[in-house]
């Protein structure tokens, strides 16, 4: 049954094309990536710690 469905709707040919599809998004993300300069990798990598609102010591003292 399934052999039949298969044939009947070319599934090979959606295989082969998600399967590019794949490759070619995956490539895009991987250029992206490797273009992108080092200290902006640096400067997303510092984002959840640059709140200056959790540092504990700050909160310390304005209580004060």
């Amino acid at each position: 049954m399934f052999q039949e469905l298969a044939q009947q709707t070319s599934a090979q040919t959606w295989v082969i094309g998600s399967m590019l599809f794949f490759i070619g998004v995956f490539a895009l993300v991987a250029i992206k990536v490797f273009r992108t300069p080092a200290a902006e990798h640096q400067a997303r990598a510092q984002l959840p710690l640059d709140d200056p609102g959790s540092d504990p010591e700050q909160n310390r003292s304005s209580q004060r």
